[in-house]
């Protein structure tokens, strides 16, 4: 089992109180982000191959900051893809702030949904990505049609367990499932659905950084384009392969490096709104 992630219920916002930033006004924007994104096979199926992930915290100063990076990848890979994985993360340290573990996390996609994922929701993250929808989708092993939306999206399984008698691999009732709802081209409506009442999951917050970029600029933009328009660094120069090589985790680790500045950059300028508290 990989070490705890570094949030806890009672644990505060860097440099600040939990409920006051910025000169004493309420805090609007969740105290600590899930940032992630993933690699995919390069067929038609786009399964997932590996993704890496940030948990950050909100500073005093409204950006987020990394507490601790890692890994997680197919509960199938294969063994040569793993081995590289395991090589990388032995040879790499994470980009965390002063104070924090330095080691990069590795995890099956099954244990980063409930070690990360799930406690990252329970403890108010937001879930982060540039073209979320598409993200969550990889992390999921089943997909069908949400009732509840009227048919009108998907309900995603993210977690299964093994029926001990047939040995068939059923949804885990007692986890949450991800609900996306499109409300058109631009936008969805992302929310945890179902699970045992008694966990303390919520609804969830999910924030997709095309979206918001959008809203933004009435323009639709790549997240190189996005980041070039708000003047933080984007993307390596690589085209993904859908293995699992040292340049392409290099290629995924800066998407999420990517996508953290590009966050901060888009909340600066959302700040500058009078929209209130």
């Amino acid at each position: 089992m990989n070490s705890p992630l570094f949030l806890r219920v009672h644990t505060r916002i860097e440099g600040a109180s939990a409920k006051k930033v910025d000169k004493g006004r309420k805090l609007r924007f969740a105290p600590y982000a899930l940032v992630i994104d993933t690699e995919t096979t390069i067929d038609t199926i786009q399964d997932l191959t590996f993704g890496f992930y940030r948990f950050c915290s909100l500073q005093i100063d409204g950006n987020y900051v990394c507490l601790e990076e890692g890994i997680f990848h197919a509960d199938d890979l294969d063994q040569r893809s793993l081995t590289r994985l395991h090589k990388y993360v032995q040879s790499q340290c994470a980009e965390t702030i002063g104070g924090y573990p330095k080691k990069l996390q590795l995890y099956l996609r099954s244990e980063f949904v409930e070690e990360v994922f799930l406690i990252a929701c329970a403890a108010g993250a937001v879930v982060v990505a540039f073209n979320l929808p598409f993200d969550l989708s990889r992390l999921a092993v089943e997909y069908r049609a949400a009732r509840a939306a009227g048919g009108r999206g998907w309900s995603f399984v993210i977690s299964r367990y093994q029926d001990p008698k047939t040995r068939e691999w059923l949804p885990n009732t007692f986890r949450p499932r991800i609900q996306l709802r499109p409300k058109d081209s631009k936008a969805a409506f992302i929310r945890l659905a179902g699970g045992d009442s008694n966990q303390p999951f919520r609804s969830g917050r999910f924030l997709d950084l095309r979206t918001f970029v959008w809203a933004l600029r009435n323009k639709n933009f790549s997240l190189e384009s996005a980041c070039r328009e708000f003047n933080v660094p984007g993307k390596l120069d690589h085209t993904p392969t859908g293995r699992v090589t040292k340049k392409e985790i290099d290629y995924c680790r800066q998407d999420v490096r990517a996508t953290q500045a590009l966050l901060n950059a888009l909340l600066a300028e959302f700040r500058q709104y009078p929209l209130g508290e």
